[in-house]
């Protein structure tokens, strides 16, 4: 029974993750008040991208319960300047109101909030959650919503860069395995390791080389992270790279069946407990979405 252990977890967790990827996927970030004793309701989905040179169109449903009429507006700016006050216009025969926001440059942004004002000098403004990232490091500083405008990647660069973290990611499913087999059972060293290896170079491409290269296209900035800037996604994507690669490039050695560092050797069971670390962490990081960054 116990040599079942390994793949049972593996499953359990695998199933657990894609679960919660596809939770992820299709659900879409909502802003609203339905309620019949509430004067002012709304329904509002922020997008957060659009291509380049192009209107983004702000748009959204806004009624009210006590017949008042209501005026939306949207409040905007780019980094650095002042707010620009627009009022939405409403849909002709329905409660939708929608304004274009005018087209910027590849990786510009406009930060925005809507405000719903009716009859009676009642206003609501709309702003996003802040959510975790934004209290640890950005404080109580004003969250907004955003657009990005965006270029257009290569097509073979996005294949190549899908394919190489999904194979990558194939791989550390087999290391998490084999490492669970080694723990349980004292076999799957070699296994953990050379899954791990290869699973490592392929994300290190797809991230670095391959991701520098989209980046470039689509924000017009290849690299945010570190030394030159504070990027969540690239210092994310640095940090996963180095832990794996002081992991693998000191570590257990094949040919010698032993793990070693400068300092001294340590056993297969470290490595491998260092190796579900590193998958942990690897998981963690990703779980925050690409988009993310301190305002």
């Amino acid at each position: 029974m116990t040599h079942r252990i390994p793949l049972v977890v593996t499953v359990i967790i695998l199933g657990i993750a894609l679960f919660l990827m596809v939770k992820t996927m299709m659900s879409s970030e909502m802003y609203r008040i339905v309620d019949g004793a509430e004067p002012i309701n709304y329904v509002f989905v922020p997008d957060y991208d659009q291509f380049s040179r192009s209107k983004h169109h702000v748009e959204g449903s806004f009624w009210s319960n006590s017949g008042d009429s209501l005026r939306v507006s949207v409040h905007y700016r780019t980094p650095g300047t002042e707010y620009v006050k627009t009022p939405l216009q409403r849909i002709e025969g329905s409660d939708k109101f929608s304004f274009p926001l005018p087209s910027l440059e590849i990786g510009q942004r406009f930060f925005y909030f809507l405000r719903i004002e009716d009859g009676a000098s009642r206003s609501i403004d709309i702003k996003p959650e802040r959510n975790l990232v934004d209290k640890l490091f950005a404080g109580k500083k004003e969250k907004l919503f955003y657009v990005t405008f965006e270029g257009r990647p290569s097509r073979a660069l996005l294949l190549c860069h899908v394919v190489f973290i999904v194979a990558a990611m194939l791989l550390m499913i087999h290391g998490f395995y084999f490492s669970l087999q080694h723990l349980t059972s004292g076999r799957g060293l070699p296994g953990a390791y050379w899954t791990l290896f290869f699973g490592w170079i392929l994300f290190a491409v797809s991230v670095l080389p391959l991701g520098y290269a989209i980046a470039k296209s689509t924000f017009g900035v290849g690299w945010g992270g570190f030394p030159l800037g504070m990027d969540i996604t690239d210092n994310k994507s640095l940090g996963i790279v180095l832990y794996w690669f002081v992991l693998l490039m000191r570590g257990w050695r094949p040919q010698r069946g032993e793990y070693s560092i400068r300092t001294g050797k340590i056993s297969g069971t470290t490595f491998v407990g260092l190796s579900l670390l590193g998958i942990l962490l690897t998981i963690l990081a990703y779980a925050i979405p690409h988009s993310v960054f301190i305002q």
